[in-house]
């Protein structure tokens, strides 16, 4: 009411001024006062966020004037039109409105703008464009599509011609931070792998090798092992040759016949080598190809009768074991691992033989190995798995098993077998830190939202005594767990925390209401990060980022009322 008020008094003064102009052109005078009208309707317009309209009813105003001075250059209006620069067009200076608010109320209409108009309007009036640029740079390389890497050139491409012309020594830098956002647009990375994808590309067992690579031609395969197998008692690099080969063949191999002779054929031959010196690195390279291939009890029993074997022993017990392991011969492969005397080595070995019975869900036989080893790690892990495994087919035995997990020996990563349990008791869990109970909780928030509150509860009770930096990331963190247990309650917490979550935190949360279908939560999110902007750049984050999470224009306009750019 206000600015309508101004205006009238300032039309009426435009008025009363040409009225008294000697040259007696009423039309001029007319015109002016019908220019001034138009570019009102252009300022509503603009302060509405309709740039398109504005820059339209702005573009009708700016010919009115012209026409004056085609129809009319004798008069007094015209002459004041050319010579005063501060002569008023309704509130604002013609001259300043011809030279720059025209130029770029024409650019933030551009239709290639039209998807973050409102984003680029208050960055251009600002002079945050390269702001939006990082935003863009940002968005497209988190979120890679072809799309958006069109939408990026087309609006650099505007910046380059329009914002940041060549020629104009201030333009230098930014012309050159576009020019290489450009360019890095060629080099998208790949699109992110989502979660069931990548569970499917490694849910291959541990307990199982890699698939054996390609005999391109079988014949001349077999016809070198043969060659070799026949000078492997004169020549050292006969027995490395055939134990290269042995990376080919498995016991579902075509070739696995035909070589096993080979290799027994080597190791007669290899043990008619006089010198011990070379008699031994050949005989561990047979003995090797041969549990390479899957003769482990010909291996096991020539280790342990061959005295030529002792000094190689437990480098041979190291080798079979982990071959028997990754064919799933789990019984045997813990049998020879017994036999291996160095306790680090046979922890290690133990480790991968514990997890290799968790994958077969063999879970008492993967404790048995845990308890060999004394891993309070390992045994949390496995009393989690196995938990999960009971929860539905016997859910007060999966609670039992529950009860007995220590969570301070449970991984970040091992946590997330919660979402599929439920929640952990927790009587004795005291003296875990806040931030684990925030974590333990937002990992159960999507399964079972009963048993997230209650772990939120307590890492809310011990977050009360954070300070500073620790305070501002609780509180951020609590609300995003909320977020998925209930939005309502989320807005409620931040708004309670208002005073020390940032901007970027608040906005963070809107994106994360967003991803779950709470659109009034997040438009509340947006809301209160809207009140927590202080700089032209926060704006025009905001707007980039409401622009882009498909709400309402109405709603976005409302929201960012304080900080669309001014028409002057």
């Amino acid at each position: 009411m206000m600015v309508k008020n101004f205006f009238g008094a300032a039309l009426a003064s435009a008025a009363v001024f040409l009225c008294s102009c000697s040259d007696g052109k009423a039309s001029a005078n007319g015109d002016y006062v019908k220019a001034s009208e138009t570019l009102e309707k252009a300022l509503s317009l603009f302060d509405c966020g309709n740039y398109a309209e504005a820059a339209k009813l702005a573009k009708e105003a700016d010919e009115k004037v012209s026409g004056i001075l085609k129809k009319h250059p004798e008069s007094d209006v015209a002459f004041k039109i050319v010579s005063d620069d501060n002569l008023n067009l309704g509130d604002v200076k013609y001259s300043n409105f011809k030279k720059s608010i025209l130029p770029k109320l024409s650019i933030a209409a551009d239709p290639d703008f039209a998807e973050i108009d409102i984003a680029f309007a208050i960055a251009l009036f600002n002079g945050g464009c390269l702001d939006l640029v990082s935003l863009i740079n940002d968005d497209v390389k988190n979120n890679p599509s072809k799309a958006k890497s069109e939408r990026a050139e087309n609006i650099y491409d505007k910046l380059l011609s329009d914002v940041y012309p060549q020629g104009d020594s201030k333009n230098t830098e930014a012309r050159a931070i576009i020019l290489k956002s450009k360019e890095c647009l060629k080099e998208l990375p790949p699109k992110k792998e989502t979660a069931e994808k990548r569970d499917a590309r490694v849910s291959t067992s541990r307990a199982f090798a890699a698939p054996l690579p390609q005999i391109k031609d079988s014949q001349k395969f077999l016809k070198e092992a043969e060659k070799n197998a026949s000078m492997a008692n004169y020549n050292l690099e006969a027995s490395k040759a055939l134990l290269e080969a042995s990376k080919f063949v498995g016991k579902t191999s075509a070739e696995f016949e035909a070589f096993s002779k080979n290799l027994k054929v080597a190791l007669s031959n290899v043990k008619k080598i006089s010198s011990k010196k070379l008699r031994i690195p050949a005989l561990k390279n047979i003995i090797l190809a041969m549990s390479q291939i899957g003769l482990n009890a010909d291996a096991l029993m020539e280790v342990e009768t061959n005295s030529d074997c002792a000094d190689m022993r437990q480098d041979c017990y190291a080798a079979i074991s982990q071959n028997l392991m990754l064919s799933g011969n789990l019984k045997d492969a813990e049998a020879v691992m017994k036999k291996i005397e160095n306790p680090r080595t046979k922890n290690i070995f133990y480790a991968c033989l514990a997890e290799s019975f968790l994958e077969r869900k063999d879970f008492a036989s993967a404790l048995r190995i845990s308890n060999e080893i004394k891993s309070g790690a390992m045994e949390s892990k496995i009393l989690l798995e196995q938990a999960v495994d009971l929860w539905d087919s016997d859910n007060g035995k999966a609670l039992e098993i529950l009860a007995k997990i220590n969570p301070q020996g449970l991984a970040f990563a091992d946590l997330d077998k919660l979402r599929n349990a439920a929640s952990i008791p927790l009587n004795g869990a005291s003296n875990l830190p806040a931030a684990r109970y925030v974590e333990v909780a937002r990992l159960l928030a999507k399964s079972n939202k009963d048993a997230a509150l209650k772990w939120l509860g307590i890492g809310v009770a011990l977050s009360a005594n954070a300070k500073g930096k620790d305070s501002v990331l609780m509180a951020g963190e609590i609300c995003g767990v909320l977020i998925f247990i209930n939005p309502k309650d989320a807005v409620l917490y931040a708004q309670k925390m208002r005073g020390i979550l940032a901007f970027d935190d608040i906005k963070k949360l809107a994106f994360s209401a967003m991803e779950i279908g709470a659109k009034e939560e997040s438009l509340e999110f947006f809301k209160m990060a809207s009140s927590k902007v202080l700089k032209p750049k926060d704006a025009v984050s905001l707007a980039y980022a409401m622009q882009t999470s498909n709400i309402s224009r109405d709603k976005v306009i409302e929201t960012l009322k304080p900080h669309l750019p001014k028409f002057n």
